[in-house]
């Protein structure tokens, strides 16, 4: 969880936070989404889980944009791509996560 708050931190510092449209996280292989284990006090509070200290840590309440956890690609067995500069559109729901490429 360290390792993601660091590599976080540097991105937010640098402005690019700031400047998305939308974040996918994907899947982490060794860190559930979710986890009882990660507690997060090494950062200064306790959180219920990785989605959890992303959400307070880096994005204010209320934050104008989407943010998708588990979404299938990483290190995992079911691996999908993710299109770096491609415009698509993100819709998060208490169903799931919806990812269309722009035609």
């Amino acid at each position: 969880m360290e390792q993601i708050h660091r590599f976080l931190t540097i991105l937010k510092h640098r402005g690019v936070l700031d400047r998305a449209a939308g974040i996918i996280f994907g899947e982490w292989k060794m860190i559930a989404v979710d986890s009882e284990i990660t507690d997060g006090s090494s950062r200064g509070g306790a959180y219920v889980s990785v989605a959890d200290m992303i959400r307070r840590s880096f994005f204010p309440e209320g934050a104008a944009i989407p943010i998708a956890f588990g979404f299938p690609a990483g290190h995992v067995a079911q691996n999908y791509p993710l299109l770096l500069g491609e415009e698509v559109q993100l819709q998060i729901s208490g169903q799931g996560n919806i990812l269309e490429w722009e035609k």
